[in-house]
């Protein structure tokens, strides 16, 4: 069996995986990539608790999946490491805010060309341009 691994073989084929210089490379760029993109697609979808209290928007800012999703990775990357995880919990900020501004403004120009005859949506949105690079990033 080519790919059979022992119980104690595993975990130590894994930490040595992950210990080499090219895997942590690809790591640093392409996890927060496939982060964004997940974060991106969540970003379209309203978040059901607060859609059902009517609240779709605080201070003019959509409720959405992301928004759950930005929630529970900062708070556990914090709890992880104080200083560092402080440090990306900012960077996951920005991610965030990136994509929920992005698909914001994408929802509100399609729903503008879908009252005007002559403006069409846009053929490339946010969320394809995420589903790709999501799997191009795997």
């Amino acid at each position: 069996m080519l790919f059979s691994f022992s119980e104690t073989h595993s975990p130590g084929f894994y930490g040595a995986y992950h210990q080499h210089p090219l895997n942590q490379l690809i790591h640093f760029f392409f996890i927060p990539c496939i982060w964004w993109t997940i974060c991106v697609m969540m970003c379209y979808l309203p978040f059901p608790p607060t859609a059902m209290i009517g609240m779709n928007t605080i201070a003019g800012h959509r409720i959405t999946w992301g928004t759950a999703m930005w929630l529970v990775y900062a708070p556990y990357y914090v709890f992880l490491d104080n200083f560092t995880g402080s440090i990306f919990a900012g960077v996951l900020f920005l991610f965030y805010l990136q994509a929920s501004t992005a698909v914001a403004s994408e929802l509100a120009f399609n729903e503008k060309a879908a009252t005007k005859k002559k403006s069409k949506p846009k053929k490339m949105t946010w969320f394809k341009f995420a589903f790709i690079l999501h799997a191009v990033s795997w």
